[in-house]
């Protein structure tokens, strides 16, 4: 339980608050990878796609040219 967050998007504050009151968990904020990928509680820009796909883009180039 000490280890433990949670993650929440599209709920209201008095839901919140509900949640973290049953729960006692303390409230996580999205600045995790997930296989390297940033996870988050909204939909990606494209922008934010972009630099994504010039990372794995570099990469591969990289790994090619040796």
């Amino acid at each position: 339980m000490e280890k433990s967050s949670v993650f929440l998007a599209g709920v209201d504050e008095d839901t919140r608050n509900q949640i973290i009151a049953r729960t006692s968990f303390s409230v996580g904020e999205f600045r995790i990878k997930y296989l390297g990928l940033p996870l988050s509680p909204k939909k990606w820009m494209k922008i934010e796609c972009w630099s994504v796909i010039s990372k794995i883009t570099q990469r591969i180039k990289v790994t090619y040219s040796k």
